[in-house]
């Protein structure tokens, strides 16, 4: 409730950056990235001698909880507009805390949502439960203050509680960390005594970002900014309840801001502040991913992304230049799971329920990236060009103020006894060595060798790394005849020549391609994603035993084919097909049934591969277990591969997710400024 004590206007963000705005029709509400419009203003009207309050539009309507569903036969209600006869409780919100943000409940026991994903749940509000751990984050709305409640409201009312200081969001509810951050709001700067055995400040609020300053139509105007709350304390620790309350009004955008605003409030000399550093090594999908999550998390928290070459580069060419950003075809995560030959059985936890492909494509949805699912489940930007997701990415870095350092590598680390990382960054090709040190390491290289080095230094163990998702070289002219004939349906079917005892069937079916040295498609790259390391260990050598038409039984065809000789032309051009003997036919229909190939060797598929091998994802759960240090390792550069559909890229905004939120939230409960004199 204190959220909209002092409040007589205010602004909602959702869970996916946008504004509650009420519709022009004057009956619907809706979400939107500007929140300047006038329709993203609500006034706040507190019913007496309760704990609920009321929320009217500029066009002078409540919001309101209605009873009709948003969608037939769906739990979701919708929430509107409107001037009831009498103000029952239909329009009465009660706002319940969490952390630095607020679920609004509703007289049904449900809660205010920002809606995410495709048409016709994308900016659509609505009022529901969550029944998904994957939307839960949905329900939670910052609170913007545009304008405070004029004084003479307050006169003759007994003292409002005191404002519970702003400590970091408490996620017993959910399990997914939120990838939300505090939002500006605004007040009055207030001052305050500062008695003589006054020694500490601690500050609560976690945000400092810099919002515009805009005017509004209302009797006291106050510009935008960041209201912090703050109590000081002696040396030891201790509060004195019974001091007024402090809080002033901030629109910076650092700790240092922060500082000087602090000292100008309090009058206070010599403040001390500290901006703690994440270094994160490697500029791909998860590094990047990552920075942006620990960013908006932890404001406050300065972030470098260090990069050797150039930023999202396997982004750029996956997908054939098109990004598979992920796949929609798996809302059951058990299922996704058995998507990744190494991990499988570790992601059949709540690994994907934290942050599943329906969190990945509400992000960038609601960043602006159109998406469009496929017939096979594959995802891709409606551009139908990768620059789509790049260019999503690197404007969140640029506006979360990301730092990007290329043409530079981390080729040493270690840790302080401090717990702080010690890094040597050597400036490409000049070869000048830096020294950083980091108060958390993000480590998202991923295949490259500098990554397992690093990570060996921190005392982690390596399973060797080998390819995967490759296509197979095969000597057979008959074969090479067919070089780009597609086959929509195929089962394959390998067996190896390997000193490895056990080795499972290797069974795949689904597309196959002929190409100039052998076959691939999606079939062949699953068969040696799964069957990687037999392969290595067989000297990718082995039979490769194709069945063409797997949906149709060796007798059924050779039935069809002996049905049907008399009605098709010749074979090889002189033999009419009605000439051609049922022995022949009966060996016809063996060759498409049980077509052996023998395999050479390996070959690599286009730019796009994938290693298996890695960190074993093990020794980090017992890591982040013990909380010794934080380093965190998206899982790119883990024992974990995917096979192809977008599921490595899942793999990728999964890992870099969890690790950037992790980092974030640890930070913001460190973030604190002391002041001495």
């Amino acid at each position: 409730m204190e959220f909209f004590q002092k409040a007589n206007v205010v602004r909602l963000r959702s869970y996916h950056d946008k504004y509650m705005l009420a519709d022009d029709d004057q009956e619907g509400v809706y979400q939107d990235r500007n929140g300047t419009y006038k329709n993203a203003k609500w006034n706040v009207e507190i019913v007496e001698n309760s704990n609920v309050i009321r929320l009217k539009s500029c066009y002078g309507k409540y919001l309101t909880a209605s009873n009709m569903p948003f969608l037939i036969r769906g739990t979701a209600k919708k929430v509107l507009q409107t001037m009831p006869r009498r103000l029952d409780s239909s329009i009465e919100w009660e706002p319940i805390r969490e952390g630095v943000q607020v679920r609004l409940k509703t007289r049904y026991g449900q809660y205010l949502r920002g809606n995410g994903g495709l048409p016709p749940w994308r900016n659509s509000i609505t009022h529901d439960v969550p029944h998904r751990t994957a939307t839960a984050n949905w329900i939670l709305w910052d609170v913007d203050i545009v304008e405070l409640r004029p004084k003479q409201e307050e006169k003759g009312q007994k003292p409002k509680p005191r404002p519970t200081p702003i400590t970091p969001p408490d996620r017993s509810m959910y399990s997914t960390p939120t990838d939300r951050s505090p939002s500006p709001s605004s007040s009055c700067g207030s001052s305050m005594p500062i008695g003589d055995d006054l020694e500490k400040i601690d500050l609560r609020s976690p945000d400092t970002h810099e919002d515009h300053e805009i005017s509004y139509d209302c009797k006291s105007p106050v510009k935008e900014g960041r209201v912090i709350f703050y109590d000081v304390g002696n040396e030891n620790g201790d509060v004195d309840d019974t001091q007024k309350e402090a809080f002033f009004t901030f629109k910076g955008s650092n700790v240092e801001e922060l500082k000087d605003k602090l000292m100008k409030e309090t009058g206070l000399d010599d403040i001390i502040s500290k901006e703690e550093l994440l270094v994160v090594v490697g500029g791909g999908a998860a590094g990047v991913y990552g920075a942006i999550h620990a960013k908006t998390v932890a404001p406050h928290l300065g972030v470098v992304i260090i990069e050797q070459g150039k930023p999202l580069t396997k982004v750029k060419v996956s997908g054939g230049g098109r990004c598979n950003v992920t796949n929609g075809h798996c809302a059951d995560n058990m299922i996704l799971a058995e998507n990744y030959p190494r991990g499988h059985k570790e992601f059949r936890g709540p690994f994907f329920n934290t942050h599943g492909p329906t969190d990945t494509m509400s992000w960038f949805v609601s960043h602006g990236v159109e998406l469009k699912i496929e017939d096979d489940g594959r995802v891709f930007p409606v551009s139908n060009s990768s620059s789509s997701i790049i260019d999503c990415l690197m404007s969140e870095v640029k506006q979360r103020g990301v730092s990007v350092q290329t043409r530079k590598a981390v080729t040493a680390v270690s840790v302080a006894n401090s717990g702080k990382f010690l890094l040597e960054v050597e400036q490409l090709p000049a070869h000048h060595v830096e020294h950083v040190e980091a108060d958390y390491l993000l480590m998202a290289s991923g295949s490259s060798r500098q990554g397992y080095a690093l990570a060996s230094q921190l005392g982690h163990s390596i399973v060797d790394p080998m390819p995967s998702l490759f296509t197979f070289k095969i000597e057979d002219l008959s074969l090479r005849e067919l070089s780009g004939v597609t086959f929509p349906r195929v089962k394959v079917k390998l067996k190896l020549v390997s000193v490895q005892k056990n080795i499972p069937q290797l069974t795949q079916v689904g597309p196959v391609l002929v190409t100039h040295w052998g076959l691939s498609g999606p079939a062949i790259l699953r068969l040696s994603a799964w069957g990687a390391r037999y392969l290595f260990s067989s000297g990718y050598k082995g039979k490769l035993i194709v069945d063409f038409i797997p949906d149709l039984h060796v007798g059924s065809l050779k039935s069809m084919l002996i049905e049907h000789k008399n009605q098709f032309a010749g074979v090889n051009g002189d033999i009419l097909w009605a000439s051609i003997s049922n022995n022949s036919l009966m060996s016809i229909g063996s060759m498409l049934k049980d077509c052996t190939f023998e395999v050479i060797g390996k070959g690599q598929f286009k730019d796009e591969f994938v290693t298996a091998g890695g960190v074993p994802l093990s020794e980090v759960i017992f890591l982040l277990t013990l909380l010794l240090f934080l380093i965190t390792l998206p899982l790119v550069i883990l024992n974990v591969d995917g096979v192809t559909g977008g599921f490595n890229f899942q793999n990728a905004w999964s890992g870099g997710f969890i690790a950037g939120t992790t980092i974030g939230e640890l930070a913001l409960s460190r973030f604190k400024v002391n002041a001495d004199f």
